[in-house]
């Protein structure tokens, strides 16, 4: 990651996902982008937010 993000506003849940060695690892799970690096995506499709999210956020690949 280059940087981090100004002015972002995601949805989603924060969950601990437990794994077989009982270690626990704390996760936020995104399920929505309303605003991200400043861009308001309130009136865009859900799977439009979640693409411009994608992009401008790689490593949130995984939660999807």
């Amino acid at each position: 990651m280059d940087r981090f993000l100004g002015d972002t506003i995601l949805d989603g849940e924060m969950v601990v996902d437990v794994k077989d060695d009982r270690t626990s690892v704390s996760k936020f799970l995104v399920t929505d982008a309303l605003i991200v690096d400043g861009k308001n995506l309130m009136e865009r499709k859900l799977d439009i937010r979640l693409g411009v999210s994608s992009l401008n956020c790689p490593w949130l690949m995984g939660a999807f």
